[in-house]
């Protein structure tokens, strides 16, 4: 009963094997860890460059439909104007003949 705190060549032999296994399979584990951490930065590098390019996109957009607004703006106003005028319906109505006109022309084509 003296050996029961000492341990036998075996058991040391069996736990330096385990413990070479645990960190086998821990490595590994690290490994495979790594690439999915390489994989997921990759993805996140490409999802940054498509929002930045999206940004740009909207930017842009943006800047013509402000163009369009002031264009569209100014043409109202214009439009109000002759309206307004004495003689404002016959301009609508001569505008109005003349789109139908040219489509049917158009469709004759």
């Amino acid at each position: 009963m003296e050996n029961e705190g000492l341990e036998s060549p075996r058991d040391t032999t069996r736990q330096a094997m385990d413990i070479e296994s645990l960190e086998r399979r821990n490595d590994a584990s690290i490994s495979a860890l790594e690439s999915k951490t390489a994989l997921l930065k990759g993805i996140t590098a490409g999802i940054h460059g498509e929002v930045g390019q999206q940004n740009q996109l909207l930017d842009e957009l943006r800047r013509g439909m402000l163009g369009v607004g002031l264009g569209l703006g100014g043409t109202m106003t214009k439009i109000k104007r002759v309206m307004e005028g004495p003689r404002g319906a016959q301009y609508m109505y001569g505008m109005v003949g003349g789109m139908v006109l040219l489509m049917l022309f158009w469709r004759m084509l």
